[in-house]
């Protein structure tokens, strides 16, 4: 813990943080401040990972976790001070977005948008020539297979990416 104050005059300060969210696999900065009439000498903001007793995480008007999979609560308080105050982390998932198979095309293939789920996402990788449509060109991307990229952020901003591979195949020769 930490020392008291002997024969200090009482003053009427409180500590105030605020909840944050983060995507998954993520760190958070939590931030406390104080108010009020702080004792002679000031306070020293602690940040903890109990409600009592716990352990001392770090110290200072800010707190960096480290990578975040669940909802933490993590707690604040002050020295000189008597309680501490939660401060929650929510842990938002990733989206998980699909991309819809496609066959494989002949190079002299026309161009043709790719399909993934949920739309409004952003499409990246050799041949396609619009990332919001999903614009797939046999013809610019040549023959082979290619890894098509996905990217779909949802409303908490946290982004999930998937992949998907599209064959061009040779045009095909004719014989009589």
């Amino acid at each position: 813990g930490c020392g008291g104050i002997t024969n200090g005059t009482v003053t009427n300060f409180s500590i105030n943080a605020s909840n944050v969210s983060v995507c998954y696999g993520a760190s958070a900065t939590l931030n406390a401040s104080t108010a009020g009439t702080l004792p002679a000498g000031g306070v020293t903001i602690i940040w903890y990972d109990a409600i009592v007793a716990g352990n001392q995480l770090g110290t200072g008007s800010t707190y960096s976790t480290g990578p975040l999979t669940t909802t933490t609560t993590y707690y604040v308080g002050t020295c000189p001070g008597t309680y501490r105050i939660p401060v929650t982390v929510t842990v938002n998932p990733l989206p998980t977005p699909t991309i819809t198979a496609t066959s494989p095309v002949c190079v002299s293939a026309a161009a043709f948008n790719l399909s993934a789920s949920p739309t409004g996402g952003t499409w990246s990788g050799t041949g396609i020539t619009n990332a919001s449509n999903g614009t797939f060109s046999p013809s610019t991307a040549g023959t082979g297979t290619f890894t098509i990229t996905y990217s779909y952020t949802d409303g908490n901003g946290c982004t999930g990416t998937t992949t998907a591979q599209q064959i061009v195949n040779p045009a095909g020769t004719a014989s009589i």
